[in-house]
């Protein structure tokens, strides 16, 4: 697929039926230059959000809490009695029970009170809160406490109460949580620590010579066969990893490179896939191309055996896994454990491919080669180049990992639009912080888009803007030049993009169950008209346009935090009585921040931006008149940046409900 599909507005069952999205795949590996997003959270299961009501398929499988209470309550209520009878619950609520038995009536498991903690690859705790209503001399008494189990997944399931305590955190015992679909929860760079330890495991010459990163061999040392065939009727998966035994229909099912035409055979045959099996699709990938998706399966291997364990599956073959229709309303969430095990896959495949340690000291080591640059996009551009070529890796892979290792810039270096690589770029670098938004577009979606938005279809139909290089930028000759039948960026347009370009909102379109591209974007009508909004009296005043009049407004932003923070209050017409009212905070609380006699805090802040729906542009702006930086390494600050940037003009509710879905507190008065 070209990048012109990726832009496309995309029904989430287009081209198929029904019947056939069922059918489709979780663990692939699609041929797509930036099909897939370089930041994706693996921490979380959260699917992202479709926007409007739309009918998606997802995976349907079974969970941890539901497999535990249809098959152990019983052994739960029989270490509970057992306790009874020999004392040992008597000791640990603190007080002498008169009950004669423990059953329905005396305990209660509530709702949610299961947590799963991964010991290894086969075994894991199942922390199980209990509530127990008890007979004591004093009258009933209310007892809340948690029952510990472990399930072990060796040949047959396993299931023992270790204990019934009080309290517990595995976490403090160096345990990471587990979904109710056990999978764990990992942040990117814990994905990126566990590829650095397989490789240490199995490989530990490849840390840092990339000619020993030999992933057929690194799957055969982690007890893995790869195995090169022809998938029939693959549904665009690229390759399957067999846990089990088990069969596998093959035959040519492809489009042929050269004549277009689509080829698939009438008699394809059975084969018998031995366990522990890792087969690349032949149809999609060869041996060179296949790589990634070696890497993909090694690490679903190592990490989410668990999960098949659980689903009981035959195998792995994704195209098998049962799912389930839905129909996911506005601000609906719904959790997916194959999108949330494909992420982990594919930030751990690049993890082996490219480990984070010895690839930072090489982005490092070939950007301080580079001396001559006119804006870090160009920088990024020639030190990728050079490890393209050194790690005899793909563009788009190195591109990838840069911006995965916190290298933002690498988003205006190595972009193509279609098949041809645009000019790098350069922006402020809170412009795109988030995954989701991006200066760059090819021509027919941007036609697109104007088709189907009024607001943005007037403003490329007055000339204000023009398509140039994989930009809609300001039709100005500042910022725009003809070089022979092109249009193309000026050199001062191509370092200060984020100033004089449309910036665009990318957003999650199902492909496959469990995979999701850029299969949308979007216009930001409301960000632009917000932004005029602070800058119009200086258009007006000073005879600029908007580009002029908001780095004019920049300039002039008062550089006490006390002083901004009342410039931009006054500005959407609010006072300070009003502003605390609406914050839930009482006025004087609100003067004793500003006057420095209490501590201003980056909750309050960002409530404050959100109330008065700021861009995100004069939100950093207060936060840095307040001394507060965001950090990229703090999962909560992460996810507050895109608050700022996405749900801007939400509100406070709303930016609340994304931080749960995050795990994380909500924003603090």
């Amino acid at each position: 697929m070209e990048n012109s599909e990726l832009y496309r507005a995309v029904d989430p069952l287009e081209g198929t039926t029904r019947k056939a999205m069922r059918q489709e795949g979780a663990l692939m590996e699609l041929m797509q230059r930036e099909s897939e997003p370089q930041e994706l959270d693996c921490s979380t299961d959260l699917l992202p959000s479709p926007g409007g009501c739309k009918a998606t398929v997802m995976a349907d499988g079974n969970t941890m809490t539901k497999h535990l209470f249809d098959h152990y309550r019983l052994a739960m209520y029989s270490h509970l009695n057992r306790a009874l009878r020999n004392g040992t619950l008597s000791g640990v609520v603190g007080f002498k029970i008169l009950d004669g038995v423990i059953n329905r009536q005396v305990c209660r498991f509530p709702m949610g009170g299961v947590s799963f903690w991964k010991i290894d690859r086969k075994n894991i705790y199942a922390d199980v809160k209990v509530e127990l209503k008890l007979r004591s001399k004093t009258g009933v008494r209310i007892w809340q406490g948690v029952l510990i189990c472990i399930i072990s997944f060796e040949t047959e399931v396993r299931f023992s109460v270790e204990e019934i305590t009080d309290s517990v955190d595995h976490g403090n015992d160096g345990c990471v949580r587990l979904s109710p679909f056990l999978i764990a929860y990992y942040n990117s760079k814990m994905i990126d620590s566990i590829g650095e330890t397989i490789l240490r495991k199995y490989m530990p010459e490849a840390l840092t010579d990339p000619s020993k990163r030999d992933l057929v061999e690194l799957a055969r040392r982690m007890g893995l066969n790869v195995i090169y065939e022809e998938v029939y009727n693959h549904r665009g998966v690229g390759s399957i990893l067999f846990f089990k035994e088990g069969d596998l229909m093959v035959g040519e099912d492809r489009r042929d490179r050269l004549s277009g035409e689509y080829r698939k055979t009438r008699s394809p045959r059975m084969i018998s896939v031995p366990a522990n099996t890792i087969v690349v699709n032949t149809n999609l990938l060869n041996e060179r191309t296949g790589v990634f998706a070696i890497a993909h399966e090694c690490v679903h291997f190592y990490e989410h055996y668990l999960f098949f364990r659980l689903q009981e599956l035959v195998n792995s073959d994704p195209r098998n896994i049962k799912t389930r229709e839905v129909i996911v309303e506005e601000g609906h969430e719904l959790h997916d454990p194959i999108h949330f095990m494909e992420k982990q896959a594919d930030r751990g495949a690049y993890a082996l491919i490219m480990p984070a340690t010895h690839t930072e000291q090489l982005i490092r080591q070939e950007c301080a080669r580079v001396t001559k640059y006119r804006n870090a996009g160009e920088q990024y551009e020639a030190a990728g180049l050079r490890i393209a070529e050194l790690l005899q890796m793909p563009h788009f892979r190195v591109r990838a990992r840069m911006i995965q290792l916190g290298h933002y810039e690498a988003k205006g270096a190595l972009n193509y639009v279609r098949d041809h690589m645009i000019q790098p770029f350069a922006f402020a670098r809170d412009s795109l912080a988030v995954e989701v938004l991006t200066f760059v577009i090819w021509p027919g979606a941007l036609q697109g888009l104007a088709d189907k938005n009024e607001k943005l279809k007037k403003l490329l139909d007055s000339g204000r803007y023009v398509y140039a290089d994989g930009h809609a930028v300001r039709n100005d000759p500042r910022f725009v030049e003809r070089h022979g039948v092109d249009l193309v960026l000026t050199d001062w347009a191509r370092a200060h993009v984020d100033e004089c370009c449309l910036r665009f909102i990318r957003v999650y379109v199902q492909q496959m169950v469990g995979r999701y591209v850029f299969g949308r974007m979007y216009y930001d009508p409301d960000y632009i008209a917000r932004t005029q909004e602070f800058i119009e009296d200086i258009m007006r005043a000073e005879q600029m346009d908007e580009i002029d009049a908001k780095i004019e407004y920049k300039a002039r932003f008062p550089r006490s935090f006390v002083k901004a923070f009342d410039q931009v209050m006054k500005a959407n017409g609010y006072t300070r009585e009003r502003t605390a009212d609406e914050l839930g905070i009482h006025v004087n609380t609100l003067s004793n921040r500003l006057n420095g006699k209490t501590q201003i805090t980056l909750d309050f802040i960002v409530r404050a931006c959100l109330l008065w729906r700021l861009p995100d542009w004069i939100s950093y702006m207060l936060l840095e008149r307040a001394g507060i930086k965001l950090s990229e390494y703090d999962r909560r600050h992460q996810a507050i940046e895109h608050i700022l940037h996405i749900l801007w003009s939400e509100g406070i509710e709303k930016a609340d409900r994304y931080l749960t879905s995050c795990g994380l507190e909500t924003l603090k008065p």
